[in-house]
């Protein structure tokens, strides 16, 4: 007698749907109510604050501030890595630079191509900021990034020498 093997049985419709939600419930992934910690205590804390605005502060879950001076003139300079809430699963990323002015900190631009998570040794040169970042490796899994990666943010069009 031949018997026919019958391919396991699948997930009904309901419980497909249901599955990314329970895991995400489990990883404490996209719940409403994710502990905000906001930007990092510093001089250009009130001038990032005022540049983002209040939408966009009240989404920032972590934002580390760095000073040094990237555009040469011997006053501090900021970067700032906002990571802020999406509305779904993931937090979205923007690099921003300040330049240091006698009364306080203003916007110069946002940084583009820089990815990942943990920037530190963080090292200001005139024109560009060295910085190392946890990327994704070749065989990460979306949530566990395990490659450490140095990335340059080069920064064109800032005045090199003392201001008047």
């Amino acid at each position: 007698m031949i018997s026919t093997l019958r391919p396991p049985a699948r997930f009904p419709r309901q419980a497909r749907v249901l599955r990314p939600v329970l895991a995400a419930a489990l990883l404490g992934l996209g719940l409403p109510g994710a502990a905000l910690a906001g930007i990092a205590e510093g001089p250009a804390k009130r001038d990032i604050e005022r540049h983002l605005g209040r939408g966009k502060t009240a989404k920032v879950i972590e934002a580390p501030v760095f000073y040094g001076d990237f555009n040469g003139d011997g006053r501090r300079d900021a970067v700032t890595f906002i990571y802020a809430e999406t509305g779904g699963n993931a937090a979205s990323l923007d690099v921003l630079l300040f330049t240091g002015e006698a009364e306080g900190f203003r916007f110069f631009r946002k940084a583009a191509g820089v990815f990942g998570e943990n920037p530190r040794n963080v090292a200001f040169r005139p024109g560009a900021i060295d910085v190392t970042m946890t990327t994704l490796g070749p065989n990460d899994a979306r949530c566990c990034p395990s490659q450490e990666k140095n990335l340059t943010i080069e920064i064109s069009g800032v005045r090199r020498g003392p201001r008047r």
